[in-house]
Order: structure tokens, then C-alpha cells, then sequence
């Protein structure tokens, strides 16, 4: 054993306080933390906080400055397209596109080409049915109690 005294805890103490210099901030004033229990106040406290931020940048005049912006320029794109869709239908070019499809809809409603893809539509729709319902049937499989419970007619 040496000769040396082993410190006690409150002389290392002493010593750490004398050697790590700790600054207090006298501009920042020390918060209250919360305590555990009061988890129900801070998230009241939070909400509130975030109510009163929303109101505040609904009621901001850059909000509202921005909404009539979009406003009007909504109005003069309508405006603009309306003008352009009349133009168009107006048109020698406009009134043969509108005759053109107008012929296109009767012959598709009438002929073999609608039948064809009424066919194929309804078949699309089978198969993505049974393939959702393969799909239902992976991701639940049946259970064995559910096994079970088949009668040997439900198989055949």
C-alpha cells in the first residue's frame, strides 16, 4: 500500500469544480423542465401554441396577397382558355376535328371495334380481380381451424 490518502468524494468534487470552470449565462434565463407527469400539459401547451402559429399565417397579409395573386391569375388562365376553345371550335379545323370524333364515338358505340373492347375490358377486370384476390389469400392465408371447417361438397 502507498502513503497517499485517498481522496474522499467530496475532495474530488472540489477538485473537478476548481479545474472544469463552469460559466453561468446570466443573459439566458433557466427554463422549467417539465415533469414526467406533465406530459398532458405540454402537448396542451404545444397545441395551443401551433393553433395560434396557423392563425397567425392564415390571417398574414403575404397569405392573403398570395391568395389574390392565384385568384386572378386562375381567372386569366380560365379566361384565356375559354378564348382559345372557342377559337378552335370556330375553326374550319375545329368543326372537322368535331365531326371527326363525333363519327369516330358512332362507329365505336355501333361497331365491332366497341363490342371488341367492351370484351376486353370486362376480361382485364376478371383477371384483376382474381389476381387481388390471390393476393387477399397470400397476405391472410386461411388458418387450419379454417381448413377444417370445409366440408368435402365446398372442394368439389
Amino acid at each position: 500500500m502507498s502513503d497517499e490518502q485517498v481522496p474522499d468524494v467530496e475532495e474530488i468534487k472540489a477538485r473537478l469544480k476548481a479545474e472544469i470552470p463552469v460559466e453561468e449565462d446570466a443573459e439566458m434565463p433557466r427554463k422549467e423542465t417539465p415533469v414526467e407527469g406533465d406530459v398532458s400539459e405540454a402537448l396542451r401547451r404545444f397545441g395551443r401554441q401551433f393553433a395560434e402559429t396557423l392563425q397567425a399565417a392564415w390571417n398574414s397579409d403575404q397569405r392573403r396577397e398570395v391568395e389574390q395573386e392565384i385568384r386572378e391569375g386562375v381567372k386569366h388562365f380560365g379566361a384565356e382558355m375559354e378564348k382559345v376553345l372557342h377559337e378552335a371550335k370556330v375553326s374550319p379545323a375545329g368543326q372537322k376535328v368535331q365531326e371527326e370524333a363525333s363519327g369516330f364515338k358512332t362507329s365505336v358505340e355501333q361497331g365491332e371495334f366497341g363490342r371488341k373492347a367492351k370484351s376486353s375490358i370486362v376480361q382485364g377486370l376478371q383477371w384483376f380481380s382474381d389476381e387481388l384476390a390471390n393476393l387477399a389469400q397470400q397476405l391472410n392465408p386461411p388458418g387450419e381451424g379454417e381448413q377444417a371447417e370445409k366440408s368435402p361438397e365446398d372442394e368439389g
